[in-house]
């Protein structure tokens, strides 16, 4: 009985102690061995700050992300290749799957905000295919010199924006705890007014109080 109970014990110590970290794993179809993973992180407008290491080995690799990295994105840049991949540090285990072909939309997945967030990614980019055809198409009809089409395709153009932010805002009406959610309310938050950014910020759980954007969000209200 004794070491039942001491085993169990043990599975319980040793669960406590990797449960707070963001284990990221990745395949990336294409890559060959030896590219240099970097984690980055946004700093100010223009800045990054490399936060974590690791190197490509049979088109893998993984990282491990601490507590306190947790509630922010962070961007995988593989050295010599110019497109990136982002994702949330969140307790548990993030999934990035994608190819060397499309890096920027490969799917992220794994944990509550990275499902939102890899969801969210993909869908901008079947509208952003949407979005292509149309601006072709308009401009094909302009070249041709048609009147009536391009009023035509202008509409289908706003309907596709009108799409966007009626996603954005149905994640963040509806994820009050998500990172994920609190960084879409922040991309255009220096055009909003003090009680605009309030009225956003009300919209979240007391708990996000702590997270970086809430704050910047905050201060720039304030």
């Amino acid at each position: 009985m004794k070491k039942i109970i001491i085993g169990a014990l043990c599975a319980c110590l040793t669960t406590a102690c990797t449960a707070q970290q963001s284990k990221v794993t990745g395949l990336i179809r294409g890559l060959e061995d030896g590219p240099e993973v970097y984690v980055t992180k946004r700093i100010g407008e223009f800045g990054t700050d490399t936060v974590a290491t690791a190197v490509v080995e049979k088109e893998a690799f993984s990282f491990v992300m601490p507590k306190e990295r947790f509630g922010q994105m962070y961007e995988i840049r593989f050295k010599g290749i110019r497109p990136s991949v982002s994702f949330f540090a969140e307790n548990g285990e993030v999934k990035i799957d994608g190819n060397k072909d499309n890096i920027y939309f490969s799917r992220v997945s794994g944990t509550p905000d990275n499902d939102a967030w890899g969801d969210y990614q993909q869908f901008i980019k079947q509208v952003n295919e949407n979005r292509n055809t149309i601006f072709f198409a308009a401009n094909k009809a302009e070249q041709e010199g048609n009147t009536e089409q391009p009023a035509a395709y202008k509409r289908q153009m706003k309907e596709v924006e009108d799409r966007i932010k009626n996603y954005s805002d149905s994640l963040i009406s509806n994820m009050p705890k998500s990172a994920a959610a609190l960084y879409l309310a922040k991309v255009p938050f220096m055009m909003y007014k003090a009680h605009q950014i309030d009225s956003l910020l009300a919209l979240f759980d007391p708990s996000m109080k702590t997270n970086p954007y809430y704050i910047e969000m905050k201060e720039r209200a304030d």
